[in-house]
């Protein structure tokens, strides 16, 4: 599903594409993280702080 959604994204590869992919995959890394253990608040402010590194200096 999420290969096909980037296989058809590719074809019009711009902000808002990278940034729905980005988001996405953040969102699954940080739903597996979090089913592992109980995210700290230390952590989220991390997950934060990374998410704005990566939107506001691509």
């Amino acid at each position: 599903m999420l290969a096909y959604i980037s296989l058809q994204q590719s074809k019009y590869l711009d902000a808002s594409s990278i940034f729905l992919l980005t988001f996405l995959a953040a969102s699954v890394v940080y739903s597996i993280l979090g089913a592992m253990y109980i995210v700290s608040d230390i952590s989220l402010v991390f997950v934060f702080v990374a998410m704005g590194v990566v939107l506001f200096y691509p």
